[in-house]
């Protein structure tokens, strides 16, 4: 005997809203965005993630965290181009020119969830004041039509280091609240990545 109608309807309809249910939440996590960034925890608790407000009013990803170790090997770390895989394992390092005035200029390939692999350049700007190292970029081309960042790093106390990451993206033809959840799932696995390193050492594999 078959079931009733309404019954047979019951299962595919909660699925169909259990999808628009998480569309819904991944749009509204990827769309909203804080006035203000969220500092993290003491060591040990992990990194901190979010949209946030960016210094020129657009929405950046933002990802926080403090590390048990010293500014100067925590800079060493996120400025290694080279063993840049070991940090960003979607990303790989072609070329990588350094300037004499502390500028690099890096020819990359990221991996896409849509499209393979992009293929980018980005001109790293380098800035070393007494209490704040910092790694900028602002350089989009081909597809990638916003790709914004930046690492700052503090020192907290003689062998801690805040870490912040931040992120704006946008590429063509993709949608940006995609782009912001995939951000919000990546730059905390960036972050736990750098402390590996420094943990661990250079892993020598390639991409």
């Amino acid at each position: 005997m078959r079931p009733p109608r309404s019954r047979r309807l019951l299962f595919p309809g909660a699925l169909v809203a259990s999808l628009l249910a998480v569309a819904a939440a991944a749009f509204w996590r990827g769309i909203w965005a804080e006035d203000a960034p969220r500092g993290p925890g003491p060591v040990g608790d992990g990194p901190v993630c979010a949209v946030c407000r960016g210094p020129d009013g657009g929405k950046e990803v933002r990802c926080a965290a403090r590390l048990p170790y010293a500014l100067d090997r925590v800079w060493a770390a996120v400025t290694d181009y080279d063993g840049y895989g070991d940090i960003c394992e979607y990303i790989h390092a072609d070329e990588v020119h350094h300037e004499p005035d502390g500028r690099c200029l890096l020819a990359a390939r990221a991996r896409s969830l849509f499209s393979g692999e992009v293929p980018f350049a980005v001109e790293l700007r380098h800035e070393q004041n007494l209490d704040e190292y910092v790694v900028s970029w602002d350089r989009p081309g081909g597809r990638v039509e916003v790709n914004r960042g930046r690492w700052v790093l503090r020192p907290d106390g003689p062998s801690e280091t805040l870490v912040a990451l931040s992120l704006e993206v946008q590429v063509r033809a993709v949608p940006t609240f995609i782009l912001r959840n995939l951000s919000l799932y990546r730059l905390p696995e960036v972050v736990r990545a750098v402390e590996r390193r420094l943990r661990d050492g250079p892993s020598g594999k390639t991409w």
